[in-house]
Formats: structure tokens, C-alpha cells, sequence
């Protein structure tokens, strides 16, 4: 996702009750700038104000089970 300085982006993961995720939002060279990792079942988000304009990448990783998951977004500047 290309952000600018200040906007703000919200990531919401939904999955299912025996999944468990991680959510991330790296830089380029794979640095976590913010994660959520809550646990088989629950639901991820992230609250992300850029602090500066440039890419920014979201990871999902599967820690447990199989299936489908939902992401949803919103930028906001």
C-alpha cells in the first residue's frame, strides 16, 4: 500500500473460530512497524498512522488451522 505522512490505515482480520493469524505491517525490508496476534479465533486489527509517506506491506501468517480469513481496510488522510 503506497501511504502518504499522517494517513491513517485500519486492517481488520476475520477468521474462523479454529484459526489462528498474525497480522503485521512491514517496510520493504520486512521490519514489523505493527502487529496483533490474539489467538485461535479472534479476530486481528491494526490502528496504523504512517509516519511518513512511502510502501508499506501487510503480512498475514497462519500460526493454526486452515481455511478462509477476511481482510478489510480503510485509509483514512
Amino acid at each position: 500500500l503506497r501511504l502518504e505522512k499522517g494517513w491513517r490505515l485500519l486492517l481488520k482480520l476475520t477468521n474462523e473460530s479454529t484459526q489462528d493469524f498474525e497480522l503485521d505491517l512491514t517496510q520493504s525490508n520486512g521490519e514489523a512497524l505493527a502487529s496483533s496476534s490474539r489467538g485461535i479465533g479472534r479476530s486481528e486489527s491494526l490502528d496504523f498512522t504512517a509516519p511518513s509517506s512511502g510502501i508499506y506491506y501487510i503480512r498475514v501468517l497462519r500460526k493454526a488451522g486452515r481455511g478462509h480469513y477476511k481482510i478489510e481496510l480503510s485509509i483514512h488522510k
